[in-house]
């Protein structure tokens, strides 16, 4: 509900203040490239300004924040590992004690994806991996088969924003790149894709040694191998759709989001808005891992809320069974922060 205050401005109040402020956070990382007004930048300059966020990181206390709770979330970083399943007070979890996945080996044999599951052709959905669109077949009783190579892994980034023009944008893509060279992510394996990217940042990303994703997946991509997924301050449905997407245990247990605060969303967020926008968030995140990253960087708009989850095995073990045959694909009204195909 919206009122005149005294000073002529219009205040605008409750859950719809707090859409605003998402809808301007994300707003700041975005601009749209006009025919009449193109960006006058070169190739060069942005680079040069992602280098100096990157060199302005690599002397922050911040990054060595985020690396030392990656190596306690379980995930390898520059040839180092440091695991540990002692909660703490950066440690959110509903589960008691928990043995973190390390995010090279999975711990169960796999096998090569399939794209089909029998004929039940009723629950058929499209998600996507490297190759583009794969139509699913997404029965709860079928199981999953997945990459046997456990060498491999993946870096996917969405929603990175118009880097371009945006001091955020930049700094969060700077971070991007520190994680491709101290998780040893090749080149090829490692993706990126956000809709509203200007021609002159997609040839930036190219000489960066970034693969641009051809179509928009609207999140919905479906994991064969240990993936990390970096989200910075992207909507709750991205989120959520990821996680419908890869809704079986063995999935789960491949996927490490480096984004938005679960724990954040659920104490934010009524409930019922949760359970029309962010259903899966809502339904996993008991048998999450949640390592909070401590903000400690100069500027505190960049990188706050961020967090680390991990899915391991033994949490998602102690779901019921049946949490995982609720597999409808999500749907949302216009007001959800998507942009979709």
């Amino acid at each position: 509900m919206a009122a005149d205050n005294d000073s002529g401005f219009v205040v605008v109040k409750g859950r719809k203040a707090a859409r605003k402020n998402n809808i301007r956070k994300y707003l700041n990382k975005h601009v749209i490239e006009s025919p009449k007004i193109p960006f006058s930048g070169s190739t060069e300059s942005i680079i040069h300004q992602i280098r100096m966020c990157r060199e302005d990181l690599q002397k922050s206390d911040y990054l060595k924040i985020v690396l030392e709770t990656l190596g306690r979330a379980g995930i390898v970083y520059n040839g180092c590992q440091e695991q540990s399943g002692e909660a703490n007070e950066d440690t959110v979890s509903s589960v008691a004690t928990v043995t973190v996945t390390n995010i090279v080996s999975p711990t169960r044999e796999m096998s090569p994806i399939t794209s089909t599951h029998g004929e039940c052709k009723q629950c058929c959905h499209d998600t996507y991996s490297d190759m583009g669109r794969v139509t699913q077949y997404c029965c709860p009783d079928n199981d999953t088969d997945v990459s046997q190579n456990s060498d491999k892994k993946e870096l996917v980034c969405y929603g990175i924003g118009n880097f371009a023009t945006s001091l955020i944008a930049r700094y969060q893509l700077a971070l991007f790149l520190i994680f491709r060279d101290e998780l040893k992510i090749p080149m090829e394996d490692t993706y990126i894709y956000d809709p509203l990217l200007m021609s002159i940042e997609m040839s930036t990303l190219e000489e960066l040694g970034c693969q641009q994703m051809a179509l928009n997946e609207e999140g919905k991509r479906r994991v064969a191998v240990p993936t990390v997924f970096y989200m910075p301050h992207c909507g709750k449905a991205l989120y959520n759709n990821l996680l419908w997407a890869n809704w079986q245990p063995e999935l789960l247990s491949l996927l490490t989001i480096i984004g938005n605060s679960f724990q954040h969303m659920l104490d934010s967020t009524p409930r019922r808005t949760l359970a029309s926008e962010a259903a899966y968030v809502l339904e996993v995140a008991p048998y999450s891992t949640e390592y909070r990253l401590t903000n400690t960087f100069k500027q505190g708009d960049i990188f706050n809320n961020t967090s680390v989850h991990v899915f391991t095995h033994d949490a998602l073990a102690t779901a019921p069974s049946e949490l995982w045959r609720h597999s409808a694909e999500p749907s949302y009204d216009d007001n959800v922060e998507i942009i979709r195909n």
